[in-house]
């Protein structure tokens, strides 16, 4: 399987809540590296993204380290990497100043990957590409195409200070992918007050498209056309013993979902496997320890499963 992720590479000073600060490169990172620990050697994984001089060498030798992660996307630009500080004030709440910006990527650097398998767009910096690039970039990719929208939804202000502004033209944004991801925070302000899932999905979504809302620690709601009817699949969270650092989540979420779908095309275990690969996130520092990934879920199941099984053998008292 041969997947593209565009997007930006961070280097990302993180200020999680009551822990120690983090240092770890960011961004579509998160996504490269799940998909690197999740899947097997002979998948391939093409990441398009600009680097920074002085991130450029450390990055393709740690792309080189990794037997399916190409480094022929990225690109070299002659300026300081894009930088990221966040400041957690709860496990949530967050700000976010970014410093350094990069240009959109262009029409011409994302073919090389349309023959790609998924394609997953993750808005890090929210200019990663025009609305003229995603739109060419949907008519050739069709189904094949995972938005995550994110930070497409935030302005910068002078100082690179992060605040909610939605898009112009935000239905053909919209409109663009087979496959849309926003949190519940984006969802809200792209949806409005009051509006469910199932109801922005039906009012102003295609039914061949998907939408995917993830909910923090409650639950991940998918809805998707079944026999042209929407259907909305609410899937639980998983409790972790040891919460770090919330960064990167839905990242983590989306690739892990994607990647699971197009290998098993079953939805619910998609939805499932993502949501304990987003919840051992939280346990990891950055992308620094992502080679844990797997070894923390399977802890993370063992833990829901003794869970269930100990409320199974209450309920049979």
């Amino acid at each position: 399987m041969k997947i593209g992720v565009i997007g930006t590479i961070n280097k990302d000073f993180i200020l999680p809540f009551r822990h120690s600060p983090i240092e770890s490169f960011g961004g579509i990172l998160y996504d490269i590296s799940v998909l690197s620990v999740l899947l097997n050697e002979e998948d391939e994984i093409i990441p398009v993204s600009y680097l920074g001089h002085d991130v450029y060498d450390a990055l393709i030798s740690w792309c080189n380290r990794r037997p399916n992660v190409s480094s022929n996307g990225l690109v070299s630009i002659d300026e300081r990497n894009h930088n990221v500080i966040i400041e957690y004030h709860t496990l949530e709440d967050r700000t976010e100043k970014s410093l350094f910006p990069f240009p959109p990527l262009t029409k011409e650097q994302i073919e090389p990957i349309l023959d790609a398998d998924l394609i997953i767009v993750n808005f890090i910096s929210g200019w990663d590409l025009e609305l003229e690039a995603m739109e060419f970039l949907a008519e050739r990719a069709g189904d094949k195409l995972y938005v995550d929208l994110h930070y497409l939804i935030m302005g910068r202000d002078k100082i690179g200070s992060r605040f909610v502004q939605l898009p112009e033209n935000v239905e053909r944004w919209i409109a663009a992918p087979h496959w849309l991801q926003m949190n519940e925070v984006e969802f809200a302000e792209v949806a409005g007050k009051g509006v469910s899932v199932l109801e922005f999905y039906q009012q102003r979504m295609r039914n061949d498209q998907v939408l995917v809302v993830t909910n923090g620690a409650d639950d991940t709601q998918v809805v998707i056309s079944e026999d042209g009817n929407a259907v909305l699949h609410a899937m639980p969270t998983y409790h972790v013993p040891d919460l770090i650092d919330t960064t990167g989540c839905g990242d983590t979420f989306g690739a892990a979902f994607g990647a699971y779908f197009m290998k098993k095309q079953n939805l619910k275990e998609a939805i499932d496997f993502a949501n304990c690969a987003a919840a051992a996130n939280t346990m990891l520092q950055g992308t620094n320890e992502m080679d844990k990934l797997p070894a923390t879920m399977k802890r993370i199941s063992e833990l829901a499963e003794n869970k269930q099984k100990v409320i199974s053998e209450r309920t049979t008292l």
